[in-house]
C-alpha cells in the first residue's frame, strides 16, 4: 500500500501546475470578455498589432471549466487525504 505522505506529495505535485493553468486561463477568458469587439466580432490592439477573434473566448471559457472541475476534484482528493484515518 502507498504511503499516505507519498499520495499527498504525488498530488500535490499534480495540483500546482493545474491550478496555475486554470488561473492562466480564466484570467484570459475574463480579458477577452472585457475586450470591445467589433460588428465582425473582431478587435484590433494597436500595441501588439493584432486581430482577437471572439469565438476564442469560448474556447477559453470551456478549458477553464474544465480546468476548475479538475482542480475542484483534485482539492477534495487531497482533502480526503488529509483527513483519512488508517484502521488499526
Amino acid at each position: 500500500m502507498v504511503k499516505r505522505s507519498v499520495l499527498l506529495t504525488v498530488q500535490l505535485v499534480v495540483f500546482v501546475p493545474l491550478f496555475a493553468a486554470f488561473v492562466f486561463c480564466a484570467w484570459t477568458a475574463w480579458s477577452r470578455y472585457n475586450l470591445q469587439y467589433n460588428e465582425m466580432e473582431r478587435y484590433f490592439n494597436d500595441e501588439q498589432v493584432a486581430v482577437y477573434q471572439e469565438q476564442a473566448l469560448e474556447i477559453y471559457m470551456f478549458i477553464s471549466v474544465i480546468l476548475f472541475l479538475a482542480v475542484a476534484f483534485l482539492a477534495g482528493l487531497i482533502i480526503k487525504t488529509i483527513r483519512f484515518k488508517p484502521k488499526i
